[in-house]
């Protein structure tokens, strides 16, 4: 078999984008003086005025909706067709009606992470695999892979979301999660994943190499490789914030850094709580990418939001 070390599958431009339309915030780091640290990407909303701008936000999420939720055949096929409307209202079709979402924006925030600011091609997307609006596909909230910077190893992420009020709620459950995936009693859970990979590669894959490459990927053990693969887990927290009263007195430029400043605080100060569920699941010695957004009045957010996105 051809050995292939690199890919050609496109990033989304849209997810791109979308991260760039966000702040960065500075780092949170776990396990900070040990060798292996975990880095929190933390980011958050641009402001308008004195709120955050969910309408630019939605605008763009809007962009990202059809990389996210179809397969890359059936994109590459509308395109060749000239569909192009088809391509917004079939996307859209696949989200759940918004009064009963409670999981799929944050499944696409985390897609919109691991393409956009990771540069990490999803390789199978479960919301194409839905037949109808209400399926659900059990399993990672999505799974990309990415190659190690400076190494001959690749990841292979499995994508888990959660949006909390409470952001350290929000990391038990991930962990809890993924303790299920990693734990040995559960291989089935691993190889369903592999299994659904391959069966659907012919529609995420249009190059023969790449098709060659997630193989390797997917099955290293199979196929004779000049590389290395490691599983690795994606992870998007989307968390409430209660903005204190005192801060609408400011003016426009001091709002925003002390919104900055309370959001890096809210997660820094669990750092300890947040490292505990990690060792109480066994996870320690497991690969992480993390990216976390505050929202205000996060349920009512997550709604309108949605409904902006699918209308």
């Amino acid at each position: 078999m051809e050995l292939v070390k690199t890919s050609m599958l496109k990033i989304s431009k849209n997810a791109k984008d979308t991260v760039k339309g966000l702040i960065e915030l500075p780092d949170v780091i776990l396990f900070k003086n040990e060798s292996r640290a975990v880095t929190l990407k933390l980011f958050m909303p641009r402001l308008n005025g004195y709120e955050f701008d969910y309408l630019g936000l939605q605008d763009n999420l809007s962009e990202v909706v059809i990389d996210f939720a179809l397969s890359r055949k059936t994109v590459e096929q509308y395109i060749a067709d000239r569909k192009f409307s088809r391509l917004n209202t079939e996307a859209k079709s696949k989200f759940k009606d918004h009064l009963h979402n409670k999981g799929e924006l944050g499944e696409l925030l985390l897609y919109m992470m691991l393409e956009g600011y990771l540069s990490a091609p999803q390789i199978l997307s479960k919301m194409a695999l839905k037949t109808n609006s209400e399926d659900y596909v059990k399993g990672a909230d999505g799974i990309h892979f990415v190659k190690v910077p400076n190494s001959e190893r690749y990841h292979l992420i499995y994508g888990e979301s959660k949006l909390y009020d409470d952001v350290t709620d929000a990391f038990r459950e991930a962990f809890s999660s993924i303790s299920r995936f990693t734990d040995n009693e559960n291989k089935d859970v691993r190889a369903f994943e592999l299994a659904l990979i391959s069966s659907q590669i012919e529609n995420e894959v249009i190059d023969d190499k790449d098709k060659v490459l997630i193989s390797q990927i997917i099955y290293p053990s199979r196929n004779p490789s000049s590389f290395s693969v490691s599983d690795a887990f994606g992870i998007f927290i989307g968390f409430n914030l209660n903005i204190p009263e005192d801060f609408s007195k400011k003016n426009e430029d001091d709002f925003e850094n002390a919104i900055k400043e309370e959001v890096y605080n809210i997660v820094n100060n669990r750092v300890a709580t947040i490292e505990q569920h990690i060792i109480k699941r066994e996870l320690k010695a497991k690969n992480f990418y993390v990216f976390l957004i505050p929202f205000t009045d996060l349920n009512k957010t997550r709604e309108e939001l949605i409904k902006g996105i699918t209308k």
